[in-house]
């Protein structure tokens, strides 16, 4: 819930999507602390991206910083 209200969509989302470089290609450099980094943070964001159902253009949406449909939570039982 923390990312699907106003305040996670356009701030926390874009945020860590930034942070995580989410829509950038893996780093190129012969560092393995470099190329280890990036790949951690971009298997948080995809996480995530998965706990959230999130799709394709919502991913990319969150990292635009722009907003996305909020999914109602089906009742239990």
């Amino acid at each position: 819930m923390a990312f699907r209200n106003g305040y996670g969509e356009h701030q926390v989302l874009p945020d860590l999507a930034e942070f995580c470089r989410a829509n950038e290609p893996a780093p190129h450099e012969n560092e393995l602390f470099v190329q280890g980094r990036a790949a951690g943070r971009r298997d948080v964001w995809l996480h995530i991206a998965e706990i959230l159902g999130l799709t394709a253009n919502e991913l990319a949406a969150a990292y635009r910083g722009r907003a996305f449909p909020v999914q109602q939570e089906e009742p239990n039982g």
